[in-house]
């Protein structure tokens, strides 16, 4: 799952803002992937993963309590970063890495969604370039 957290891509700010609900449209599906048993990552358009090294979680007991809660955690505390473009969230999924490895799966068979602010033309076309690394995306 992909965040956009580019503080140039949402305008406005409190809980009724656009980029409230994209964490939460994050949060919603992390926790729902995670309860059909996929292995999750969050990450987000600076490069940064969670989980950090060691690969996605997945689902299972105790684990999938951690991974939600960590992610959860992750995202009560996210704020917009200062980058201008999603080429470090592109060079993470295309290096299959995220800071720490196998982002979009296997052979790139992973399912990649994202949430995004507003995008220009160019970031338009990098988020497009993402998906080519996926075995499919949906983006909000």
């Amino acid at each position: 799952v992909l965040l956009d957290t580019r503080g140039v891509a949402f305008e406005g700010a409190g809980p009724d803002s656009a980029f409230e609900w994209a964490v939460s449209g994050a949060a919603s599906t992390l926790v729902h992937l995670l309860e059909q048993g996929f292995s999750t990552r969050l990450l987000t358009d600076s490069g940064t993963a969670v989980p950090g090294d060691g690969g996605g979680f997945s689902s299972g007991g105790q684990e999938s309590a951690e991974a939600a809660g960590l992610m959860m955690d992750t995202l009560a505390v996210v704020g917009h970063s200062d980058g201008a473009g999603l080429t470090r969230a592109y060079e993470a999924v295309r290096s299959g890495g995220g800071h720490g490895g196998g982002f979009a799966g296997a052979g790139g068979d992973g399912l990649l969604i994202a949430f995004f602010g507003d995008l220009d033309d160019a970031q338009t076309e990098v988020a497009a370039k993402m998906r080519g690394r996926c075995g499919a995306a949906v983006a909000f």
